[in-house]
């Protein structure tokens, strides 16, 4: 697999713990830290996923989520949005949006490497 995992989010420091995790397991993959970005990083290649932090500052989530549902530079990568296990209102209007997945923060950074496994399957070797 050398299509890398998109990692959308604002915050560096976050943006930066799921990137190395997902290095550390295996997984190429590259953070963005803004949307407007996100259309760059889609024309670069097609992702093999993309993780959203969908209560970020900036993001209309369910537009967002909608418009890469409906956008063909994204292949078959699945969109996993995720956020705060509280933001119950907003995982549903993600997830009727078109995200493949949308599951709390927490259990991302805990199950990343089961995530990704169910999601596209075990890295590369």
């Amino acid at each position: 697999m050398s299509n890398p995992v998109l990692v959308v989010v604002p915050d560096l420091m976050m943006r930066q713990k799921i990137v190395g995790a997902l290095q550390a397991l295996g997984y190429p993959a590259q953070g963005v830290a803004k949307v407007a970005r996100l259309d760059a990083a889609l024309a670069d290649g097609v992702p093999s996923a993309i993780l959203v932090e969908i209560d970020g500052v900036d993001i209309d989530a369910p537009a967002l989520t909608a418009s890469l549902a409906g956008d063909d530079r994204r292949g078959e990568a699945p969109v996993v949005g995720f956020c705060s296990h509280m933001r119950t209102e907003l995982m549903d209007q993600v997830r009727a949006a078109g995200a493949d997945r949308v599951i709390a923060r927490g259990e991302l950074i805990r199950r990343l490497e089961a995530v990704m496994a169910e999601i596209i399957g075990p890295p590369a070797p």
